[in-house]
């Protein structure tokens, strides 16, 4: 009988299962092939069902996993994005009047980390430079 290696704590397995819509049973063989390690072959007489249909349900919950913990994670982390062209433009009114105002790139670039963006002082400059013509 195959034996799946991969394996996941059981609080993973249930924040992940609380989110997917299907029927108890295969959730209940889900558990017992994911977070218990039982065989497929075990499992599959257990509850009335093919490998191929465990194993193809197991990587489907594994991919929708994937997809619910990444979801979780952005929901309570901040990204920090790298500064480049297209994400300073989302902050060009306030990086040109923080400018205008006569703060220095130094304090423009802090400005910019509280709002989780890495720039470098070249980065911005750069970004400057390309809207000069905005500036005035």
């Amino acid at each position: 009988m195959k034996r799946l290696t991969e394996r996941m704590p059981k609080s993973t397995f249930d924040r992940i299962a609380s989110s997917l819509n299907w029927s108890q049973d295969m959730l209940d063989a889900m558990r017992d092939l994911i977070v218990d390690g039982v065989a497929v072959g075990k499992v599959a007489k257990k509850y009335g069902k093919s490998s191929t249909n465990l194993c193809g349900a197991r990587t489907r919950f594994f991919s929708r996993g994937t997809k619910v913990l990444a979801k979780d994670f952005m929901q309570h982390t901040n990204a920090e994005l790298p500064a480049d062209e297209q994400i300073l433009k989302i902050f060009k009114e306030a990086i040109l009047d923080l400018i205008q105002r006569g703060y220095s790139n130094k304090q423009v670039i802090e400005f910019l980390a509280t709002q989780k963006v890495t720039a470098t002082d070249e980065t911005l400059r750069q970004f400057l430079e390309s809207h000069e013509a905005t500036k005035r």
